[in-house]
């Protein structure tokens, strides 16, 4: 779907226009862009108002840029913080300069096609933003993309404008579409990697351990995690108990028996982290956080379903204690997850990669079970919206926060000491 921007629409009462008095329209396709695909587009400039606003020349600039910012202070009065920036990609299209054999008569619409190239080692869109630690430096940190199309000006207080589309971009990734087709076609039947974990707790601070396990994380043996993708998942949770005297009433699972084992999804808690890295001059930092819950666990999407599966107890008897043993109790739980993040990349100002995280609870004091899994992500995609007419994907499937889009989104005054700045 096409989506139109209006450049000297919505402007200030000194600068404001009608769309039949003077309009500079943007047409580009919406979706996620991939790296080394061609970008094409359309201008639209509606006559008689170009001339009235002696709008001389027509420029359309594809921009991308990775910064970091690392704030001491948060005060905003003071700049006691560094800022590093790298271009990522910085084209110009001259469109329309102002000349006599090119001014159309009477009220018209001139369109012209404009197109660019993405780097093919383009990084991927991204936003992120917080503190360090609770007291530490406050941190910002992003790649962006966005088309430009900048009005020049000629006369006294007649200052250039210009009108921008921010841009979802996402790097090529061939491995990551053959294993996404892999996985599509062969679902849960795909090769499987089992990781275990294990500890030992106890009730209270005296007597014997028991011994809980996250006994199977099964996931697909994969390279690399692909967005957008269904990928299957089985967590199985083992817990054994102390050793103890054989009783019958304990084959009743209506008596509980410590440790517990979940017996219900929001009792497990399945999480994706991102591990930041930011470089800013000679400042540096590292950063821990949240981004997402999965597979319909802990706090997760309580509308999607997950398989429980609760076995019978088993009694393990003691080969030299006669009449002793164990009780183990297993639950596995099996659904999918789906990843919607910025993919794991590398540049000179920021890193960014991946962890699963898996918590279980347990009753007593520090006996929660947590284990990582570091993982790869990629995109997934070896086409974009442009080049595939059978790509799905919208800038929303991609987990880009407000910010992103807002920073640049619409129409501004080029300041010409600075020019157009990137970010905020």
């Amino acid at each position: 779907m096409d989506r139109t921007m209006s450049l000297f629409e919505g402007q200030a009462t000194s600068e404001r226009r009608t769309a039949t008095d003077m309009s500079i329209h943007l047409q580009f396709p919406s979706g996620i862009c991939v790296g080394g695909e061609v970008l094409k587009g359309e201008v639209e400039l509606e006559f008689p108002g170009v001339q009235k606003d002696k709008v001389q020349e027509v420029v359309v600039r594809l921009r991308g840029s990775a910064y970091a910012r690392l704030k001491r202070s948060t005060n905003p009065g003071r700049n006691s913080g560094r800022r590093e920036s790298i271009d990522v990609v910085k084209q110009d299209y001259h469109l329309w300069k102002r000349q006599r054999n090119n001014m159309p008569q009477g009220t018209q619409t001139l369109r012209i096609p404009f197109q660019f190239k993405l780097p093919p080692d383009a990084p991927p869109s991204c936003q992120i933003s917080g503190r360090v630690n609770r007291r530490g430096k406050r941190y910002e940190a992003a790649v962006v993309y966005y088309i430009e199309v900048l009005a020049v000006r000629s006369g006294l207080f007649k200052k250039n404008r210009y009108l921008r589309r921010p841009l979802a971009v996402l790097p090529m990734d061939q491995v990551g579409a053959h294993i996404n087709e892999q996985i599509q076609s062969s679902g849960v039947a795909f090769p499987t990697r089992t990781r275990e974990f294990r500890k030992k707790i106890r009730r209270g601070w005296l007597g014997r351990s028991a011994t809980v396990q996250v006994q199977k994380v099964s996931l697909p043996d994969l390279e690399a995690f692909p967005l957008f993708t269904r990928i299957p998942y089985a967590i199985k949770v083992t817990t054994t108990t102390k050793r103890m005297s054989y009783n019958t009433d304990l084959e009743d699972t209506g008596i509980k028996l410590f440790p517990p084992p979940p017996t219900r999804s929001t009792e497990v808690q399945f999480s994706l982290r991102r591990l930041t890295s930011l470089r800013a001059k000679t400042s540096k930092a590292k950063v821990s956080e949240h981004v997402a819950n999965l597979g319909g666990l802990g706090r997760g999407d309580s509308k999607q379903h997950v398989d429980l599966e609760i076995a019978a107890r088993r009694w393990n008897r003691h080969e030299r204690k006669d009449g002793q043993g164990t009780w183990t109790q297993e639950t596995i739980l099996k659904s999918f997850i789906t990843l919607r993040c910025s993919p794991t990349f590398s540049t000179r100002v920021l890193d960014i990669s991946y962890t699963m995280s898996i918590r279980v609870r347990f009753p007593g004091l520090g006996n929660n079970l947590s284990v990582s899994i570091p993982i790869h992500v990629t995109s997934g995609l070896s086409t974009g919206a442009q080049t595939n007419a059978s790509f799905t994907h919208s800038n929303h499937d991609l987990d880009l926060p407000p910010p992103y889009w807002n920073a640049c989104e619409g129409w501004g005054v080029e300041d010409e000491e600075q020019g157009t700045p990137l970010s905020p």
